[in-house]
């Protein structure tokens, strides 16, 4: 046995599914500081806790790239520790507010990509400097204007701009222009704000999140962040040779990511916590009434009599509302005047750090938590899987054959009793069965705890028969009592097979 258990041993190395690893780029490219990853926490719950960590100053911004989707985590989890005597500034991001309603909020609305005509129409009173075959003319956008030719080739379409200069008015033919420079400082950011945005929205599948740190020190920093993960799974392989029975574990999961995993510190862990999604990366507007500004009251013409009264009231009428006043004069007004302007107007609507990652040997549990931690940092590309070993010790084991009615129609199958005396909590998963050295077949475990026994049948028992009768159901009634309007009855039913 000492001879399997070596070779099983042996065998215990991280397998990839792909080609030859090779080093992969760090967060981000150029002259900004990558942030390489340092650790990955997986849970069972569809969510992983990414841990980057290295040094930074105020001059030099971290960023990185994530999916559009992943970012709505991200962005509500993010966790920066900083060691250092700054700290962070901003976390800026990538809105995910349509590009055409960003260009539209610039000076120079570039979404419908116009021509030349266009853009110039659009920078009405603007200084510009138009060089011209003839020289440079400088002046102020006042119109442009179209002109139908008919050529050779029929009714053509030429434009010309009208420039208010120094001199008055002239009209530049845009066929006769070779360059344009827009004399306005904040019209040539939004120009160059826009071709910029035009460039990034190429990649339509990564926005950019860049952190901004204060303090001229260089100190190491910690930025860690949930994110969406695939669960990881487990498969188990029991090992039958002679009175012993080795258990070996393995742990399956997939990088995912945008970047390679180069020496990471991995953490596997049961826990299931709590998790949703709630998004806070797209834009939500309110839709608000419009309220309209308080007038004045409009007044009605009215007939009035020349004799005084001393007393003066207001009589409600149905058709109308007459006034007795110190005129004397008797006015009917329209009831829907008065309650028009009476009524008033409509009130205006009224409108983590994360918890410190439990530190795990590998199989060990931390409170009702059992985790596996890696002995040696990992390695893994994105877009690619990995199994991991993480059991690999001697177990008892009861051999028998195993007869359940509820099964297969009561079939016999060979069936193995494991007792988990590993010393690590065995996530569910499927098990395939070896008997000195040959595959005798599969079968299925549940979360099995530390000390707990489970019940794996695997193989059809072909020299076992079992004749399965089920006797009739004997029932009898232990009590009967009423507790104010409701009859209760104990009943004991009794099946044998």
């Amino acid at each position: 046995m000492n001879a399997i258990v070596r070779t099983i041993t042996a065998a215990a190395i991280v397998v990839m599914l792909g080609p030859p690893l090779s080093r992969g780029e760090g967060v981000v490219t150029g002259e900004e500081a990558p942030m390489p990853l340092k650790r990955v926490v997986l849970f069972t719950s569809g969510v992983g806790y990414f841990e980057h960590a290295g040094v930074v100053d105020a001059s030099c911004p971290v960023t990185f790239r994530f999916r559009p989707e992943v970012m709505v985590d991200v962005i509500r989890s993010l966790v920066v520790l900083d060691r250092g005597p700054g700290s962070v500034v901003a976390g800026v991001y990538d809105s995910r507010e349509p590009l055409e309603r960003t260009l539209r909020s610039l000076s120079v609305n570039l979404s419908d990509n116009p021509a030349l005509h266009e853009i110039l129409r659009r920078l009405r009173g603007r200084n510009v400097e138009l060089a011209t075959v003839e020289g440079n003319v400088k002046g102020r956008v006042v119109s442009v204007q179209k002109r139908i030719v008919i050529g050779e080739k029929g009714a053509e379409e030429h434009h010309a701009v009208n420039l208010f200069t120094g001199g008055g008015l002239r009209s530049v033919s845009l066929d006769d222009v070779r360059a344009c420079a827009v004399l306005d400082d904040q019209v040539n950011r939004d120009l160059n704000r826009a071709l910029n945005l035009l460039t990034t929205a190429r990649d339509l599948n990564h926005k950019l999140l860049r952190l901004v740190f204060s303090g001229g020190e260089r100190r190491e920093v910690r930025i860690g962040y949930l994110r969406e993960t695939p669960v990881w799974k487990t498969s188990y392989r029991v090992v039958r040779q002679g009175d012993r029975t080795l258990l070996q574990g393995w742990a399956h999961l997939e990088n995912t990511t945008e970047i390679d995993w180069n020496g990471v510190i991995l953490t596997l862990t049961s826990a299931r916590p709590v998790s949703f999604i709630q998004n806070l990366y797209d834009p939500i507007y309110v839709k608000r009434p419009e309220i309209p500004l308080p007038g004045q009251r409009r007044l009605q013409p009215g007939r009035h009599q020349a004799r005084l009264k001393e007393d003066w009231m207001v009589e409600e009428k149905p058709a109308g509302v007459r006034m007795k006043g110190l005129f004397a004069g008797r006015a009917e007004v329209p009831a829907g005047a008065v309650a028009e302007a009476a009524e008033g107007y409509p009130a205006a609507p009224t409108v983590s750090t994360m918890e410190r990652l439990l530190p795990a040997a590998e199989g060990r549990r931390s409170g009702e938590v059992f985790v596996y931690q890696l002995n040696e940092a990992l390695t893994l590309e994105k877009n690619r899987a990995a199994m991991v070993p993480i059991v690999n010790a001697m177990v008892a084991t009861e051999w028998l054959t195993v007869v359940n009615p509820r099964i297969n129609s009561g079939t016999p199958m060979n069936g193995v009793v494991v007792s988990n005396t590993s010393g690590n909590f065995l996530s569910a998963g499927p098990v395939t069965v070896f008997e000195e050295g040959i595959y005798v077949g599969e079968g299925l475990l549940s979360d099995t705890p530390e000390g707990e026994e489970e019940i794996i049948s695997y193989a059809d028992d072909s020299r076992s028969l079992a004749d399965i009768e089920v006797e009739p159901r004997s029932e009898a009634v232990l009590s009967v009592k009423i507790n104010k309007a409701t009859l209760e009855a104990r009943v004991k039913r009794v099946v044998k097979t």
